[in-house]
């Protein structure tokens, strides 16, 4: 007979019973997936990834204060730091400051896999902004070994680079969505060391220790319950690049059904289908970071080629920031040393401004592409 379990508002699963003959084997469980990532327990949502949302936000007024460099303003560096740290409430978004005790500071290379390097990789991120504040008092357009604003040719685009040409805010965004975003969801969230106790609510809230972690990875893929796949919905980071691979081979659908699948088969107590899922969902971060790389390698060697050098070097300036991201994928295919030599090789010299700039994008695109055992020379 067919017995059906509700097991909360959102979800349920069918158990299909056997004769108790003992030859037979262990009772088959067929999850019902929620269309939407919403699930409940006792009439109210049992689902709470609200500290990924408030990073994200974080990352955004950052970015955008460092935009304001392109219009004149002179970025305070200590305003800069005191964001990425959340220290002394400096987001216009009062909802984001130090009381919420959330910060970026604290989760970049925090996993156990990367946490041995974390005070280095901090500095660094610091080392962008200060960077950045420097260079939006030049008083001169950016060239080469001269940081400052660079305008699109015959457009009304501006961004703020290094003297190599990099692009501030592309290279601090992109690098800590892997340093800080990625390495959260795939090496912290979805670890065993995180997917445990299930099987008590924790105190004061409506969900389970695995429960929670599993949603605070999802957090990191889109800020939204219902990834809609029309219309301008914010879907955080990860979600929008996810989303716009999507008419090429539905990552995006198919990560978020593996979230709510995984999720599903974590109120059943299904541990099988919910590592099944949890393989999925890290592979397609790393797919989604290593394709955006090598898509980034390529439109700004075309256009570098076409002599659009300001729109190339913003190109770059995000394939930098994804190459830098790929230490923190979960196969370790591209250690922090291979990252380091090839964004090296890319600034080395004049940088973006060098004459043989687009060789060394071609030799970084290619020995990328060959790690991951993809065709160097198609347009991803």
């Amino acid at each position: 007979m067919h017995k059906k379990l509700l097991l909360s508002a959102s979800i349920a699963f069918t158990v299909i019973f056997s004769s108790c003959d003992k030859n037979n084997p262990e009772p088959e469980v067929k999850l019902e997936v929620p269309a939407t990532y919403d699930f409940a327990r006792n009439s109210a949502t049992s689902v709470d990834y609200s500290g990924q949302t408030q990073r994200q936000n974080m990352m955004k007024e950052i970015a955008t204060y460092l935009s304001t460099a392109t219009t004149g303003a002179v970025l305070n560096s200590t305003k800069l730091i005191n964001m990425y740290e959340n220290t002394n409430a400096p987001f216009t978004d009062a909802t984001l400051n130090a009381a919420t005790s959330k910060k970026l500071s604290d989760k970049t290379s925090a996993s156990a896999a990367h946490v041995a390097h974390q005070g280095t990789t901090i500095t660094w991120f610091k080392s962008i902004l200060t960077d950045a504040a420097a260079a939006s008092t030049s008083t001169s357009p950016a060239g080469p070994n001269q940081a400052g604003v660079i305008q699109v040719q015959g457009g009304t685009s501006k961004y703020l680079v290094s003297e190599k040409g990099v692009e501030y805010t592309q290279l601090f965004q992109k690098a800590l969505m892997g340093a800080c975003f990625m390495d959260q969801a795939v090496n912290n969230y979805l670890s065993d060391a995180k997917l445990i106790n299930n099987d008590n609510v924790e105190s004061g809230k409506n969900y389970t220790t695995m429960e929670h972690s599993w949603d605070e990875a999802y957090g990191y893929f889109t800020k939204v319950n219902d990834l809609k796949f029309e219309g301008t919905q914010d879907r955080g980071y990860w979600g929008g690049y996810f989303y716009g691979l999507e008419a090429t081979n539905q990552i995006a659908s198919k990560t978020y059904e593996a979230f709510r699948t995984g999720r599903a088969a974590i109120v059943a107590k299904n541990y099988a289908e919910r590592d099944k899922q949890r393989a999925i969902i890290r592979q397609n971060f790393e797919t989604v970071c290593m394709t955006k790389a090598l898509h980034y390698l390529g439109e700004s060697k075309k256009k570098i080629d076409a002599g659009n050098f300001a729109s190339a070097f913003h190109e770059l300036s995000e394939g930098l920031g994804f190459i830098y991201s790929l230490q923190y994928a979960p196969s370790a295919k591209i250690s922090a040393a291979k990252a380091t030599e090839w964004m090296n090789l890319l600034t080395s010299g004049d940088g973006f401004w060098a004459g043989d700039i687009t060789t060394k994008i071609a030799t970084v695109k290619t020995q990328l592409a060959n790690l991951y055992s993809v065709d160097p020379s198609k347009d991803y």
